[in-house]
């Protein structure tokens, strides 16, 4: 995030605060570069910026944005049980860190006869992360 200093009709821009989440993690007369490390993958964040001249301060609308993705970490442990001449369970234990929306699909294919047809069937779960 870049902080420029800015001349406006109205003064000249003596104090900048800058809230990271509600916190202020920036207060200083100078314009600057702020860069938050260490952050968690996917997570939420919400940044606004306070001016103020001499006469009195403005802030900005208030910006939401997450940091990115990864791909997930651990194995999906897949099971598949047959349950009778014509079905069978398919269950699954998620990753161990989603590191980001997940969605689990299973492809079920091969020779899926219903009154002469072939039909596919596919299932999908879509957990929070």
């Amino acid at each position: 995030m870049t902080l420029l200093a800015v001349v406006l009709h109205s003064g000249v821009i003596v104090l900048y605060r800058l809230y990271h989440n509600g916190i202020l993690i920036y207060n200083s007369s100078s314009a600057c570069n702020v860069s938050l490390i260490h952050l968690e993958t996917w997570s939420a964040h919400e940044f606004r910026l306070e001016t103020c001249t001499a006469v009195g301060c403005t802030s900005s609308p208030s910006v939401l944005t997450r940091t990115l993705e990864r791909p997930p970490e651990g194995q999906v442990g897949l099971t598949v049980n047959i349950s009778s001449v014509r079905s069978v369970l398919v269950y699954w234990t998620p990753v161990s860190a989603a590191n980001g929306p997940l969605r689990y699909d299973v492809y079920f294919t091969g020779p899926f006869y219903t009154q002469g047809e072939v039909v596919l069937r596919f299932f999908s779960s879509q957990l929070p992360f």
